[in-house]
């Protein structure tokens, strides 16, 4: 087969799922994989289940290091892959058979296969799914942000790189972010591809209780990231000379969600603030010009008119008290 994909596994704490997930790689039919372990300093049998894999398959490799986090694991994986191309799977997930020879069979010179994923219990039962894009095709780099507004550009997972591209212009996962770090990668290795080849399929196994996890953790830092993560979107538009204008008003609206994510995850109950001080924070946040750039220029619809209020006016409270009224009426007429 053509060119030997190189598959990096950070594992950390995965024991239940792990050698469902290595076997699931090593059923694949594309044959000529090396498959990568990064362990990252786990504290319960993942080592011994990873040691006696390696004894097992001779295109196995194990590397353990100190607890770092997933950005560093996929670092050091990257620095010792050794293949043409280049994938990555979380150690409690699972793919399917032919995953990687319909990304790779029809990958063009300096493109990106995309695939889509199934969410699955632990039961492997699915609870829902994500598709790319509504129909396969090949599409250029200037349409970059489709896949960014509905997040299938996010995860590595759903992709397969050209290992040389990302050696040779020394590409890294940003490892002092705790989210974000992943589609920051992505943005800064799409410079040196030109196009984006569509699989319209669900091959990749997601493991998730809950596909809408990010709303039930506080990540005191989530703003700064979220930031960044515009910043990072919009950098790609001017340093691939792509037509900002062209989706401007879309770039916007999904940055305004962005930080509408970050405003209300500071109200989770696991923030240690008082009520006073999250308004306090929140207040500030829409009360900066950055904040009103993006309601000026964004599609409202969505929101409700006292949201809308309560943004322009400078009041989180109102924007707080006012909703959780609408949803109790609602509640109550159900």
């Amino acid at each position: 087969m053509d060119g030997k994909l190189s598959i990096v596994v950070p594992v950390y704490n995965a024991e239940r799922y792990l050698e469902d997930c290595i076997l699931s790689i090593l059923n694949q039919s594309y044959k000529n994989i090396e498959i990568i372990l990064i362990n990252d300093g786990s504290t319960d049998n993942s080592e011994n289940i990873c040691s006696g894999l390696v004894k097992k398959y001779k295109n196995i490799k194990l590397i353990s290091t100190e607890n770092k986090g997933v950005s560093h694991a996929r670092n050091i994986g990257m620095k010792n892959a050794t293949g043409k191309y280049l994938a990555f799977v979380d150690s409690d997930d699972k793919v399917e058979k032919n995953i990687y020879v319909n990304m790779i069979k029809d990958m063009k010179i300096n493109s990106m296969p995309i695939i889509g994923y199934k969410y699955v219990d632990e039961d492997n039962k699915i609870l829902g799914e994500k598709k790319p894009y509504d129909f396969d095709g090949i599409f250029k780099k200037q349409d970059f942000f489709i896949f960014c507004e509905n997040f299938i550009m996010n995860s590595p997972v759903n992709k397969i790189f050209y290992l040389d591209i990302i050696k040779s212009h020394g590409l890294k996962f940003d490892e002092k972010l705790s989210l974000g770090e992943d589609l920051i990668f992505i943005l800064s290795y799409i410079k040196y591809i030109d196009l984006f080849t569509i699989i319209n399929e669900t091959p990749y196994r997601y493991l998730t209780s809950n596909i809408d996890s990010l709303s039930q953790k506080y990540r005191p830092d989530l703003l700064n990231i979220q930031i960044k993560i515009i910043e990072s979107t919009y950098k790609t538009f001017i340093d691939n000379n792509i037509d900002f204008y062209k989706y401007k008003k879309r770039f916007y609206t999904r940055s305004l969600e962005l930080i509408l994510q970050a405003i209300n995850n500071t109200m989770n109950q696991n923030n240690p603030m008082t009520l006073k001080d999250k308004f306090k924070y929140n207040n500030k946040v829409i009360k900066s010009q950055g904040f009103k750039d993006l309601l000026y220029f964004s599609d409202l619809s969505q929101l409700n008119i006292f949201t809308i209020i309560g943004f322009k006016i400078g009041s989180y409270r109102f924007v707080y008290y006012t909703n959780k009224l609408i949803n109790k009426i609602r509640w109550r007429r159900k």
